[in-house]
């Protein structure tokens, strides 16, 4: 099923239904759907996306169909086809530079007198400087690919 008739299927279901949870829910799959929609896929993408979720998404009446939905949509969209969230790799980036900056900092304190104190900040330090300066720079790359969604 093509991602617009999708979406108006689900636009209709908002419209007929009466529970707050069901639209509330709906809302962010048929928003999350409509932010895919007006990504410049190939056509291979969007018949990777479609084939993995159709099946999810065709007949959904209740909440915990639209959950689920919505789960293996996310699914899909991060794993299959490579999205990420705004500033992903900012924050991958700083954790991983508080936890390689902290144990450089105890291993080259040690051998000093205060070193074991003055270290690890300074270790933490240099860790979050890196991973913010390569976090930037590769979500910066997944924005020019035009690979970012903001309601991931």
């Amino acid at each position: 099923m093509d991602l617009k008739k999708i979406i108006k299927q689900i636009q209709n279901s908002i419209d007929q239904s009466a529970s707050t949870d069901f639209k509330k829910y709906s809302s962010r799959l048929l928003n999350l759907l409509e932010e895919v929609d007006s990504k410049n896929l190939s056509d291979v993408q969007k018949l990777k996306l479609q084939t993995s979720i159709s099946s999810y998404l065709e007949n959904i009446k209740t909440e915990k169909e639209v959950k689920r939905g919505l789960k293996k949509l996310k699914h899909a969209l991060i794993n299959k086809l490579g999205f990420v969230t705004s500033d992903y790799y900012l924050t991958l980036g700083i954790g991983i530079g508080v936890a390689i900056g902290t144990s450089l900092g105890v291993s080259f304190g040690i051998p000093f007198e205060n070193g074991i104190v003055y270290g690890p900040m300074v270790g933490v330090s240099i860790g979050i400087i890196g991973g913010l300066i390569v976090g930037k720079i590769m979500d910066k790359k997944k924005e020019e690919e035009n690979m970012v969604l903001k309601n991931l």
